[in-house]
């Protein structure tokens, strides 16, 4: 019925978009320390707002250029940046957002949410290093 040729998915290059992905990952984490020792807005609570605004769309840009991608069952960044979109960022910035209590208060899947931030800077930091491992795959196999 359709050819692959049709649905172009011969043509897309996923090194290409991890490339994106990396250099977007670097922009969002530097903002977000920027946003906090800058003290870009005055009171706590909105930097956190917006700091969380940004890890939000990147993971809505990582969810949305990784689902074209034809081996992504075969990608660990793609089931990492499932994992930290809908069960860490999603969570986190929803209970910053929708909660008035001080962050220290708040609970997160029954973590703290100092703790759960902390869970979350980890699984940041293993989503980053996964990307570099399957741009760099992704980039030898492309270029044999």
């Amino acid at each position: 019925m359709w050819k692959e040729e049709d649905l172009k998915l011969s043509k897309i290059q996923p090194w290409k978009d991890l490339t994106f992905i990396v250099i977007g990952q670097v922009l969002v984490s530097i903002s977000a320390i920027l946003i906090f020792v800058q003290k870009i807005l005055e009171h706590r609570r909105d930097a956190a707002m917006l700091a969380g605004s940004l890890f939000v769309l990147l993971g809505v840009f990582q969810i949305v250029r990784s689902w074209r991608w034809p081996q992504k069952r075969y990608m660990p960044s793609f089931w990492c940046y499932h994992i930290y979109f809908w069960l860490l960022t999603l969570p986190l910035f929803l209970s910053r957002w929708l909660s008035s209590e001080s962050f220290e208060d708040i609970y997160i899947m029954g973590i703290s949410g100092p703790s759960f931030h902390r869970l979350s800077e980890w699984v940041f930091v293993a989503m980053f290093l996964l990307t570099l491992v399957d741009l760099v795959r992704n980039y030898r196999q492309e270029h044999e």
